[in-house]
């Protein structure tokens, strides 16, 4: 699903414009993204919750030729942990 998905759908479950919508989207994304980029954590209550992890350095190594390691550096990156009352848990439903 895309913002403007999104939008559309909110727009039509609320009846406001979808360019207002969108504003409203895009705005939420940028202060969630601004937070995260300081360092902080956020949570949306019944949703889940977005959080910053430093990561080990590492040794990796290249498919095609394993004998030379490649040093990773560490890095920051986001974690999503959903809640724990989503709807099935977050596993796909059964065929």
């Amino acid at each position: 699903m895309t913002k403007r998905e999104i939008a559309a759908e909110v727009s039509k479950r609320t009846g406001i414009t979808q360019l207002e919508v969108l504003k409203v989207v895009e705005n939420t994304l940028d202060v969630i993204r601004k937070h995260l980029s300081d360092g902080g954590m956020v949570e949306l209550r019944n949703f889940g919750v977005w959080k910053t992890v430093q990561t080990k350095p590492r040794i990796g190594r290249n498919p095609r030729s394993p004998a030379v390691a490649i040093a990773i550096p560490s890095r920051r990156i986001v974690r999503f942990k959903m809640t724990k009352n989503w709807p099935n848990n977050g596993t796909p439903a059964s065929a």
